[in-house]
């Protein structure tokens, strides 16, 4: 006989998955926590510093919401390159997320820092590929508007999490 249980979450789905069953009088089973979409549980970003260049308010914040959630100390977010350069020299990450345009056009100058000190990045932008020099060719490019969960991910991808 095989145990199969769930638990109704808020959203009245799936919250639990049976991982194991049990043959006697004495009922032993074993869970695994689902998240609300039905994903098994994914490894946090516990300890993994994220620099965040952007200079849409509400997205930088929602970034660095989502982020710190996941267990990631967030470095700024910065909205101003020469911020986030500097923050490079006091307080190196593990990676970043770097918007290209700042108000003041396009702006490569952190990604080829970024890119000398060997720190993963992804490019987090309204610009398509062709905008992007061939030297970052290889870069993750993701396409604003974007879910905060979604750059989580992405993250999770940069540091091999």
């Amino acid at each position: 006989m095989s145990l199969r249980a769930t638990a109704a979450s808020n959203s009245g789905r799936a919250g639990w998955q049976p991982v194991s069953s049990f043959r006697s009088s004495t009922a032993r089973a074993s869970f695994r926590l689902m998240q609300e979409d039905g994903n098994m549980e994914k490894p946090t970003l516990q300890n993994a510093r994220i620099l965040i260049l952007e200079d849409d308010y509400y997205l930088a914040t929602d970034l660095q919401a989502a982020l710190e959630a996941a267990g990631a100390q967030v470095v700024g977010p910065f909205a101003d390159p020469a911020d986030a350069a500097h923050a490079l020299k006091s307080n190196a990450p593990n990676c970043a997320l770097v918007d290209l345009n700042l108000g003041r056009g396009i702006d490569f100058e952190l990604p080829q820092e970024l890119a000398r000190q060997s720190i993963p990045f992804a490019f987090v932008t309204g610009y398509d590929r062709d905008a992007i020099p061939d030297t970052f060719a290889g870069t993750a490019r993701v396409e604003k508007p974007v879910a905060p969960q979604k750059v989580v991910e992405i993250v999770r991808l940069l540091l091999a999490v």
